[in-house]
Order: structure tokens, then sequence, then C-alpha cells
């Protein structure tokens, strides 16, 4: 009976020791196989209304045949850049539905007009000094995009998860038309030719615009797009949440 009981314990103590072995085993594991988070680079896009998408899209492709460049979508960034998870920005999708929703029955009168006007300063093509501000058409800010730009930024600091950093200290609303890095003579002759090219989209159009420059549109949707900064490169660029107007 001695040996019996001291056999049964010591074959418990064995068995304790082995799970306790294989509890620290599986917690290890676990803790290995525990991700970080992957944070994504976002911006916040304002698209135009057709046929000014058309338009400006054939000006933006005419000019990277020419000089190169790659060809994107044309856009006014409303905000750009901000960091998170994909499910972070996704429930700040959400939100900017809804606020979108609250802008249109805010700006939207009796005659039903599209909310939301865009107009360009000048209506004539300006270059920049960096890759993504080459050429481009500043924006007029005193219409509604200073005030709505102020209000997704206070909704995006407020948002948990989220790691803002702004391309400029201060607003700065502009479609660009050209992404590279042209040098002095490059951007001239770019100029002209987005030029000459807004020209014939505006009389194809059978438009009037003063100086025959397609300066105005109307904001079709706030949309947020996936856009990797790594090597300037805008082949992995995607639109992650679609927000109509």
């Amino acid at each position: 009976k001695a040996k019996a009981k001291a056999k049964a314990k010591a074959k418990a103590k064995a068995k304790a020791e082995a799970n306790k072995y294989t509890s620290n085993t599986t917690t290890t594991t676990s803790r290995m196989n525990t991700k970080p988070p992957i944070i994504k680079q976002y911006s916040i896009w304002i698209k135009p209304k057709e046929p000014e998408s058309e338009a400006y899209s054939n000006v933006i492709t005419s000019l990277s045949k020419r000089f190169g460049t790659e060809p994107f979508e044309p856009h006014v960034t409303l905000l750009s850049l901000f960091e998170a998870t994909e499910e972070t920005a996704q429930e700040f999708a959400k939100e900017l539905k809804d606020y979108a929703s609250g802008f249109v029955e805010k700006t939207q009168d009796k005659s039903n007009k599209p909310p939301g006007e865009i107009r360009f300063e000048t209506g004539k093509p300006t270059a920049g000094e960096r890759f993504f501000q080459c050429v481009y058409m500043l924006c007029d800010k005193g219409t509604v995009l200073g005030d709505v730009h102020d209000a997704v930024k206070c909704m995006l600091e407020r948002k948990e998860g989220v790691s803002l950093f702004l391309a400029n200290a201060t607003y700065m609303p502009h479609m660009s038309l050209v992404y590279g890095d042209l040098n002095k003579e490059q951007k001239e002759e770019a100029k002209a030719m987005a030029l000459e090219k807004l020209r014939e989209e505006t009389k194809r159009l059978g438009r009037k615009d003063e100086d025959c420059i397609l300066r105005k549109f109307e904001m079709d949707s706030w949309d947020i797009y996936l856009t990797p900064m790594e090597g300037n490169c805008t082949k992995n660029w995607s639109c992650v949440a679609h927000c109509p107007l």
C-alpha cells in the first residue's frame, strides 16, 4: 500500500509538472504569435462631379504622357496625412459619412443645387518645389473649404488611435496636375501645356468660363484614400471609403 501510494504521488507530481510546462509553452507561443497592429497612411480627398472630373483627368493624363510621370485621379486634398490601423480608418469613415450628410443638409438650399462649390483662385496653373506639389491649381480657401478642413481636422485629433501629419502648416487647398521632380524649364512647359489643355476641355464642354478655364466645380464626395508615401509612388493608392455628398 505504501509503495502504491508513493507511486501515485509521484505520478501526480509528474503530471502537474507536465501541465505547468505545457501552460508556459502555450503562453510563450501565444505571445510570439501576437503581432503589432499594422499602421497605414491615409488622406482625405474631395472628388469633383462629372463632367469636370473627366475634363481634369484628361489634362492630368496628357501631362503624364508628355513628362513621363504617373497619372492620378483628379482631386483636392481635404486633409493629408493621417496614420491609423485599417479598423480605425473604417471607424472614422463612418463618422466622416455622418458629417458629410449633415453638411449636405446644412448647405443645400430649396433649389436643390449641389452643395459645396470649389473655385480656383486664378484659373492658371502654378509650380511648386515639392514632388506632390509640382504643377497645380490653387483653390480659393474663402469658400467652404477652410471650414470643412478645420472640422475634419478636429475630428481626427479627437479620434483615438490616429496620428495626424499635415502636409502644410497652413492649409493650402489645390488640385495637382503633375506629380514629379521636374526642372524649372519642364515646369514652365508643363504650366503652359496645362493651360492649353484646360482651354481645350472647357471648349469641349461648351463652357464659357472666364479666360476659357474650368475655374470651378461641384464637390461629388469626400473619400478616404490609402496613400502610402514611400517612394513617391501613386500606384498603390486606392480608395478605402466613399462618402458621397
